[in-house]
């Protein structure tokens, strides 16, 4: 385009703007004279418009522009020369982005919930979300009603004036179930605060392609950068201490460490074994869950990552140990976790792991079917290795047929709060616990800090570590296992020692570890309902477990006196194992005394109704005795600790049992047991206290209990017997042993009992009120002599119910019409007589009819 295909009246109408700015900024003039110029028209400049001006012209003035340059929608472009005319039009707008936005937006979304797949996100942001515009309507709902000329306020877009007060609102409600009833007392913690912040940030991001958010600037900063939200944030950390505090979460723990110990997860592991009753699919998922619950706490994992565990990713390597040995090895098992929520670049992260110290934590892998590894070469969208399903096979599957999905975090955070309430374990974290408990524990067996790191392949910050480094951290596997991390040498499996006989089908030898470890817990444990499957109801299986015992007392010798050994082991103090020698013997001692004490209170009990002092000859069995010792029946001595269901059973033992003498009362303050309070101490022969130090607390608490709602000296008449409840509507408990008087001779006796007690003992009534039925230990004797009673205290209760009755103008009618003892007739001769007169049928009268006929003939008494 050259300079003549432009007047000189219309170059000055356009005007480039790059060239009206800088620092050397030239002044252009049109050729028009000032004091006549040109009336200007507003023209659309595109881009066909260039600013041509010529390089002659002889003078440069300002152009009076009235304003800035405006874009007309519509103006049509500046016509020049006709090779201009050929000139398609353009328009200076873009082409609309908005297609192009909803395509990136709909491809972030479904990367966003390929993400959060499988992880507890998925579900809990859309329910904050949910929350947030249910409450938010509720409030604007209120809001109108006190105000009718209040104009609502649409809960979107969300902003952080919204989210505070929403947040005001979520501080003050209480818990809500699962099927959304709330549980009066309790509050959100600091987890559910963040957790809804990050919900309602998520939503406002994966929609600011929306106009309404579009058009908002407030979206567009972060929450936790407005300080109405902050400070919500911030008051929610700084209560939480406060909040635990009042909820008595922390005095029901009975610790300050929030996580699992030992004994509650050797407990919880056997739980699995033995409380899903006789069903095989109930057996195989108390496998699952004990599995489920090992695993992550041997090898610090996450409950995502644990979920997400595939049959391929388990496999094993013998780890070298040099410090035990030039040609030492260890097997271990290997997990890969590349698809864990901690491994967000897809690095192949290994765990691992060894044999557990104690059986009772060592899981085994139970599987319904086995898995088809035949590759599929037909599928041509895999590779020259062909398609292999069991690759994609869960280790936890859902109910998806073929376990190609895991199990889902809902039905896990069940089965662990399963465990947990059952159980008694109080921790606040539920599928995560295990990763606490796994670096506590590794730490206090002596691994270093960065390899408990390593374990659990946490960050560490160096780049060497967190991508070179490859190597699987044994230390810390080791005290994982429960062994000293800095000693390799003390690894020791007794159960490794255990070999075959030639009886044992060798069919099962490719299973040796898991039958060892078996035959162990058969021998601990054999209620166990697991037991009653193949191979472990096989008698050669029966058998062999019959003969691991002396087998492991003997290994178990032989580590010890190796470990004597050792420079560093002689080096200790000798004085040190002799005083704890002593503690134990002392501790026994105290245990069997306490033990004998309580079976000597338990059968005078028995064959009496009152208690006194007894200080007959008392000699253990198989002891050497006086020929002087009183031979007294009594029932076997055994652990008095049991489940509902599963009573102590009093009766005459078949052979008996001789108890060398001694003064009860002496031996009550000959020596302190260190498991009972200083004030509790002449209660020790009516409780045998557990040896677990969790089951002593409770105990001890349940003793106070009693003795604050009956009396010091009404409990001391008692024996008593722990019983552990299997259903979650009674709690364990203290369960007192009592029968029935067969010596009564009057109804008054009997209604004595059953009101006040005889002997100083509980009355029946206080048996009953408080135990229920579960006191007569579903004893057939007590149930019919209950049945018995009952007869004479419903008549003795309807009779003083009488307008004007009392319970003695009762007794005194029934001792004037009914004298018992009397020799004629029969039927009172003796309280048994009459009860049995009463209930006679063949006269055509029961019980029933007795009772209301005794209680008509009493209107005409006195």
């Amino acid at each position: 385009m050259s300079n003549s295909d432009f007047s000189e009246s219309e170059t000055s109408e356009y005007i480039e703007p790059l060239q009206m700015s800088g620092p050397t900024r030239r002044r252009l003039n049109s050729t028009v004279k000032k004091d006549h110029p040109p009336k200007r028209k507003r023209t659309r400049v595109d881009n066909s418009t260039i600013l041509l001006a010529s390089v002659d012209e002889p003078e440069v003035r300002d152009v009076d522009f009235p304003g800035e340059l405006t874009l007309l929608e519509e103006s049509p472009a500046p016509q020049a020369t006709s090779s201009s005319k050929n000139t398609s039009k353009t328009s200076i707008l873009p082409p609309s982005l908005s297609p192009i936005k909803a395509r990136a937006h709909l491809n972030r979304l479904a990367l966003q919930a390929d993400m959060d797949r499988g992880k507890g996100t998925e579900s809990a942001y859309p329910r904050h979300v949910k929350s947030y515009l249910k409450f938010w309507e509720a409030d604007q709902d209120e809001l109108a009603r006190d105000n009718p000329g209040y104009q609502r306020i649409d809960p979107h877009p969300i902003t952080g004036e919204k989210v505070a007060i929403f947040l005001q609102y979520e501080f003050t409600r209480n818990k809500r179930t699962s099927r959304g009833n709330e549980k009066s007392g309790t509050s959100l913690g600091k987890d559910s605060i963040k957790q809804t912040i990050s919900a309602l940030q998520r939503y406002m991001k994966e929609h600011q392609h929306e106009p309404l958010y579009q058009n908002c600037p407030d979206t567009r900063i972060s929450l936790r950068d407005q300080d109405w939200v902050k400070k919500f944030e911030e008051a929610a950390s700084a209560r939480e201490p406060q909040r635990i505090a009042d909820a008595h979460t922390a005095k029901s723990k009975g610790t300050l460490a929030d996580t699992y110990k030992t004994e509650e997860l050797i407990r919880m592991s056997n739980w699995n074994l033995q409380a899903f009753g006789p069903a095989k699919t109930q057996t195989h998922l108390g496998i699952r869950d004990r599995l489920m619950l090992l695993l992550s706490t041997n090898a610090a994992f996450r409950g995502d990552s644990t979920r997400r565990i595939l049959w391929s990713d388990l496999f094993t390597r013998n780890m070298p140990m040099p410090n035990m040995g030039p040609n030492v090895e260890i097997p271990a098992i290997i997990i890969l976790a590349d698809q864990a929520k901690t491994n967000s670049v897809g690095r192949i992260d290994q765990h691992g792991m060894f044999c557990h110290r104690h059986p009772e934590l060592y899981f085994y892998i139970l599987r319904k079917a086995p898995l088809n590894f035949t590759p599929d070469f037909s599928d041509t969208e895999h590779s020259e290795f062909g398609r292999r399903d069991w690759y994609g096979v869960h280790l936890f599957p859902g109910k998806t047929d073929g376990g190609s999905t895991p199990m889902t975090y809902e039905n896990h955070r069940e089965r662990v709060n399963n465990m947990h309430n059952r159980n008694d374990v109080s921790v606040s974290a539920v599928t995560h616990a295990a990763r606490f408990y796994t670096a506590d524990k590794a730490s206090s067996y002596g691994a270093l800090k960065l390899d408990v790191k390593a374990l659990g392949n946490w960050k560490t910050g160096d780049a060497y570590s967190e991508i070179y480094d490859r190597t699987l951290p044994v230390s810390a596997m080791l005290a994982s296992a429960m062994f000293n991390a800095q000693n390799q040498r003390e690894y020791v499996l007794p159960r490794d020692h255990i070999t075959y006989f030639r009886g044992l089908n060798q069919n099962r030898m490719h299973t040796m570890k898991g039958l060892r470890n078996a035959a162990v817990l058969f021998i601990k444990y054999p209620s166990c309902s697991v037991w009653s499957y193949a191979p472990f109801s096989a008698p050669d299986f029966r058998q062999f477990a019959s003969s691991t015992t002396d087998i492991l007392s003997n290994a178990e010798f032989e580590a010890r006196r190796r470990l004597e050994r050792l420079p560093e082991t002689v080096a200790l103090s000798m004085r040190g194992v002799l005083e704890g020698l002593e503690l134990k013997q002392r501790q026994e001692r105290d245990m069997l005394m306490g033990r004998l004490e309580f079976m000597e209170g338990l059968i005078i009990n028995q064959n009496g109704c009152g208690r006194r002092k007894h200080t007959g000859s008392l000699i253990l069995r198989g002891s050497p005795c006086p020929s002087t010792s009183e031979v007294l029946p009594c029932p076997a001595i055994a652990t008095l600790v049991r489940s509902s269901g599963d009573h102590a059973e009093i009766g005459g033992h078949s052979s008996p049992i001789f108890l060398p003498a001694y003064d009860t009362e002496d031996m009550g303050t000959s020596s302190h047991d260190p498991n009972w309070p200083t004030d509790l101490l002449h209660l020790r022969s009516n409780f045998v206290l557990s040896e677990e130090i969790r089951d002593q607390n409770l105990q001890i608490g349940a003793i106070r209990e009693l003795i604050i709602k009956f009396g010091s000296e009404q409990i001391s008449c008692h024996q008593f017997e722990w019983i552990k409840s299997k259903t979650n509507s009674v709690s364990d408990e203290w369960l007192p042993f009592y029968k029935y008087d067969l010596n009564v001779r009057t109804l008054v006796d009997i209604w004595n009992e059953y009101t006040e007690g005889l002997h100083g003992n509980l009355s029946v009534r206080q048996l009953t009120e408080r135990w229920g039925a579960r006191w007569r230990r579903n004893n057939q004797g007590q149930k019919t002599e209950a049945t018995r009673r009952k007869i004479i205290t419903t008549l003795i209760t309807k009779l003083s119910q009488k307008p004007n009755w009392t319970v003695d103008l009762a007794l005194r009618f029934l001792n004037e019409r009914y004298p018992i003892p009397s020799s004629t007739p029969k039927y009172l001769n003796n309280p048994r007589a009459f009860i049995t007169h009463l209930q006679n049928t063949k006269t055509g009268k029961g019980s029933e009819e007795a009772i209301t006929a005794i209680v008509s003939e009493a209107s005409n008494f006195c």
